[in-house]
């Protein structure tokens, strides 16, 4: 997967049960600097998302 490509419009759109992929995800996307600077002008829209707070176990 291409961390610039798609991967903000995913953050954003994903409603899957699975909080592990979409952590890791966005944790790939804080990594890369274009997306977590996207990801931080976006920030109240992720914030919505029920998996941002998710503590793999």
């Amino acid at each position: 997967m291409g961390w610039g490509n798609h991967v903000i419009a995913w953050l954003m759109a994903y409603r899957g049960a699975n909080c592990q992929l979409w952590s890791f995800v966005y944790s790939k996307c804080m990594e890369a600097e274009l997306c977590s600077e996207v990801a931080k002008m976006l920030m109240n829209e992720l914030s919505k998302h029920r998996c941002l707070n998710y503590a793999p176990k």
